[in-house]
């Protein structure tokens, strides 16, 4: 299924961490584009303020953010290949790849 539809393959979220300390302007250097960004405060405990945690918009141009004045955290996620329970690869919780195992196992059975 997955040499057909590629884009149905497993994934997972890995994530890294940035402090930034502010104001400045922060830009993400990394060799890949992430699918999320959150920024939020860290207070003078090490703990992160909740009202202020704010998505960055992601798109085509460098991922980059005015930091604030204050210590800040810069969480960026990118979907990363997984592998689940007995060695599936197949996104068992996206609908499309049920359509396409139905209509390339059972719906094959069935014509048999």
């Amino acid at each position: 299924m997955l040499q057909a539809h590629p884009e149905l393959r497993m994934h997972r979220l890995e994530y890294v961490e940035e402090s930034v300390e502010g104001p400045r302007q922060w830009v993400w250097k990394g060799d890949w584009k992430p699918v999320v960004a959150v920024v939020a405060h860290e207070n003078t405990a090490g703990r992160l303020d909740g009202e202020s945690c704010a998505l960055l918009a992601i798109s085509d141009k460098p991922l980059e953010w005015m930091a604030p004045a204050g210590r800040w955290v810069v969480t960026m996620c990118r979907a990363v290949p997984a592998v689940g329970a007995h060695n599936t690869r197949l996104d068992l919780l996206n609908p499309d790849a049920t359509k396409c195992y139905l209509q390339m196992v059972y719906e094959e059975y069935a014509r048999r």
